[in-house]
């Protein structure tokens, strides 16, 4: 074990990822809370937390993404707060 003294701190990354669309679109965010797909959520959330949503593409910035987006975020931080 390191000490604690040795032990970096938590720090923000910065975002350099582009979001994984097709990934995102393939997630069915209703059948990820019915089956309590856990395995589905965490695919989702690499591309969710690292992805720069200010490189991205207009186009991609429909209400239905952002809705989806959104919705699978709550569902990674009620996970993490459980």
């Amino acid at each position: 074990l390191e000490p604690l003294a040795a032990v970096r701190p938590f720090a923000f990354e910065m975002r350099r990822e582009r979001l994984d669309w097709r990934l995102l679109h393939a997630v069915d965010v209703d059948r990820v809370m019915r089956e309590t797909n856990i395995d589905l959520l965490e695919r989702a959330t690499e591309t969710i937390a690292f992805g720069d949503i200010e490189a991205e593409d207009t186009c991609n910035f429909s209400e239905r993404n952002f809705l989806k987006l959104f919705r699978l975020a709550q569902l990674m931080v009620e996970y993490l707060l459980h």
